[in-house]
């Protein structure tokens, strides 16, 4: 009776070690493996897949808001879209110092559009975005993806109509 107890004590214990690691690990674990299977897990760690079930049922229904999709595009920093959005930044911050940080996988988003839907190439958006942070007016407006994506077109024909040094065989 005691090693029952006993055991069903470990069990709890492992449960609710096993949550915690779900739900501190989220994040992590909804980029890099969108939809594991609970039988998956219960192998791996060794426990009844009935428990993994639940716990993972439960995981998800805190985790994922109602019609949000799980699968999500992660940007890693040697892809286009990051690399435009750390030079944006870098531009941003280096006009003041006191800007604050941006969430980066929604910047990076953001210029995969650009270069998606838009149909802009890499050197093109990249050209604008010097443009815009040398030119006093436009540096003052745009400070985000969002608002190069939407005041793109204008841009590229001011750029062409001033002093301001940039590779406008790009554009």
């Amino acid at each position: 009776m005691n090693n029952e107890k006993n055991k069903n004590f470990e069990m709890d214990e492992t449960t609710r070690m096993l949550e915690n690691l779900l739900f501190s690990n989220y994040f992590l674990m909804r980029k890099t493996f969108p939809r594991i299977a609970p039988q998956e897990i219960a192998k791996v760690v060794g426990l009844d897949p009935e428990i993994i079930e639940d716990v993972y049922k439960m995981f998800l229904s805190v985790a994922e808001p109602e019609g949000e999709s799980v699968v999500k595009k992660v940007y890693f920093q040697n892809e286009e879209p990051m690399i435009l959005a750390i030079t944006l930044a870098t531009w941003i911050k280096s006009n003041n110092p006191q800007a604050k940080e941006p969430n980066m996988q929604k910047w990076a988003k953001e210029f995969d559009l650009m270069l998606t839907r838009d149909k802009r190439n890499f050197n093109q958006i990249k050209t604008i975005i010097e443009f815009s942070q040398k030119d006093s007016f436009w540096r003052s407006n745009i400070l985000s993806p969002e608002k190069l994506r939407k005041q793109f077109d204008q841009l590229v024909v001011k750029s062409k109509n001033t002093k301001i040094t940039i590779d406008d065989s790009l554009l």
